[in-house]
C-alpha cells in the first residue's frame, strides 16, 4: 500500500510516516529503488495503525520505543500515562480558571500586573496547585535534514531531503546540563540519480540533534555507486 492509501484510507499522512521513521519506531520492511514510492507491506501499514491509534491515548513515541526494546509492557505504560494525563487536566483547569480572571478583569499586555500575580501563582503552586504551561509542552521538532550535495561525476549541485533516507534513530548525551539528543542515521541507497549525468549517487552518514531540536554536528560521504564513468 503507498503512502497516499494509508493517509486516505487510515488518515495517517506521509509526514506523520516520516515523523515515526524519524523517530525509530518505524522501519518498514519494504523498501524503494529508483526513486518509486514504497509500496507498504500488511506488516508495515498494521504497524503504522497500531502507533497512531496508541498515540490518540496519549502514549508518547518515548513509550512506543521503550516497548519496542521490551524495556517496559503496554501495561505499564498505559498506567503511567493514565496518571500524566490526570494531572495535566488538573494543571489544564487551573490554567483555563487563570484565563477566565484575566478576561473578566480585562488585562492588556501592556499593563499586565505581572508581579502582583506571580505572587498568586507561586503561592499556588507552593500549595501543590500546578499549571499548565504552553512552552513546556512545546515539541522542539528537529528538521534540519535539507542538504544541496555535489554529484561526484559532473559536480552538479543537487538538493535532497535527508530524512527520506534516514533508517535508524539513535539518542546521545553528553556530560553536562543539557539533557538527551538524537543522532539520525541515513543511507540513500540506489534511490538519488543525478539528472545532469544520470549518474547513481549514494549519500550516507549521520546528523547529530543536541539537545533535541538544536543542530549539533554531522558527517555525510557522497559516493557514486557506479564508479566506470
Amino acid at each position: 500500500m503507498k503512502a497516499k492509501e494509508i493517509e486516505q484510507k487510515y488518515g495517517i499522512s506521509s509526514q506523520k510516516i516520516k515523523d515515526y521513521k524519524k523517530a525509530g519506531v518505524f522501519k518498514p520492511t519494504s523498501t524503494s529503488s529508483s526513486g518509486k514510492a514504497i509500496d507498504y507491506s500488511n506488516e508495515d501499514v498494521e504497524l503504522l495503525v497500531k502507533l497512531n491509534v496508541l498515540g490518540k491515548a496519549g502514549v508518547s513515541v518515548k513509550d512506543i520505543r521503550e516497548m519496542q526494546d521490551s524495556e517496559c509492557s503496554l501495561q505499564e505504560v498505559l498506567v503511567r500515562k493514565e496518571k500524566y494525563l490526570e494531572e495535566k487536566i488538573e494543571w489544564c483547569i487551573n490554567s483555563l480558571k487563570l484565563l477566565r480572571e484575566y478576561l473578566a478583569l480585562g488585562l492588556t499586555y501592556e499593563e499586565f500586573p505581572t508581579m502582583q500575580q506571580w505572587n498568586v501563582i507561586s503561592a499556588n503552586m507552593a500549595n501543590g496547585i500546578h499549571y499548565y504551561d504552553e512552552f513546556e509542552d512545546d515539541v522542539f521538532d528537529f528538521d534540519d535534514f535539507i542538504r544541496t550535495i555535489e554529484c561526484p561525476y559532473c559536480h552538479n549541485k543537487i538538493t535532497v531531503d535527508l530524512s527520506d533516507y534516514q533508517y535508524d534513530t539513535s539518542s546521545c548525551g553528553k556530560d553536562d546540563d543539557r539533557g538527551f539528543g538524537c543522532v539520525h542515521h541515513f543511507d540513500s541507497g540506489e534511490k538519488i540519480v543525478c539528472g545532469k549525468c544520470g549518474v547513481i549517487i549514494n549519500v550516507s552518514g549521520w546528523i547529530r540533534e543536541y539537545p533535541l531540536g538544536v543542530f549539533d554536528s554531522e558527517h555525510i560521504e557522497v559516493d557514486t555507486i557506479e564508479e566506470d564513468f
